[in-house]
């Protein structure tokens, strides 16, 4: 670990150097095992690293995407924000998409895999790129093959743009179970859309996520106005 931490990291605004050193670190470990050396830092004594708290996208931000994108582009930001999935599952690493209806199943590491209910427009366009018969996945290279770059794309989109904020794949992701969460589909149903192993874990990822007004609503709607009392007044004998 002493000798991973002089490793130079990429220097970005963004970046998160203790998690990058957790992660080569986890690599290692894996690697060493592989190779029956069991000997090695337990969990506890690897890198701690704070979670980046990702953001979702207001509409304001995604006009300004969708702006500047063309039509490859302009299907890369519908399959993220629509289908909430991350890099490795959109390209195909461990499988690739398959559509069914409307309902897409992803496949991800350690042969995991989730479905999710898309749209009708983005089901549709899934189809009519895949009339080609492009064999390697939904996003190839120049070369035909899977395209593994995708951030760089969405970067080159922001970049085209002009935008002042800041962009990833993930935040595409998170934006795409904002919106869902915020039309009313249940936090259990997000929870397996998503691959979360826990509705813990999605009520944290979804716990800034807040209809405009919400809460100026929810405080009028608790406010406990009391009755007026009446005032009994006394009656006089004959």
């Amino acid at each position: 670990m002493g000798w991973l931490r002089k490793q130079p990291v990429p220097k970005r605004k963004h970046s998160n150097p203790e998690r990058t050193l957790a992660n080569k670190v986890g690599d290692a470990r894996i690697f060493l095992k592989k190779f029956g050396i069991t000997k090695l830092p337990k969990k506890n004594e690897e890198p701690k690293y704070h979670e980046k708290k990702i953001v979702a996208h207001p509409d304001d931000e995604l006009d300004v995407l969708y702006g500047a994108a063309d039509a490859e582009e302009t299907f890369l930001l519908d399959f993220f924000i629509g289908s909430m999935a991350r890099d490795h599952e959109a390209y195909g690493k461990y499988g690739l998409p398959e559509l069914t209806g409307t309902t897409l199943t992803l496949y991800g590491k350690h042969h995991k895999t989730r479905t999710v209910e898309i749209s009708q427009r983005l089901a549709d366009t899934i189809r009519e790129r895949r009339k080609g018969g492009n064999p390697k996945g939904l996003f190839v290279n120049r070369n035909g093959k899977p395209d593994k770059h995708l951030l760089r794309t969405l970067q080159n989109i922001a970049k085209k743009a002009g935008a002042k904020f800041h962009t990833e794949l993930h935040k595409l992701r998170k934006t795409g179970a904002s919106r869902r969460y915020l039309a009313g589909v249940p936090l259990p149903t997000l929870m397996l859309e998503l691959g979360h192993e826990s509705l813990a874990v999605t009520q944290d990822y979804l716990a800034d996520v807040r209809k405009p007004g919400e809460a100026k609503k929810a405080v009028s709607d608790a406010d406990f106005i009391p009755k007026s009392k009446i005032v009994k007044t006394g009656t006089t004998g004959d």
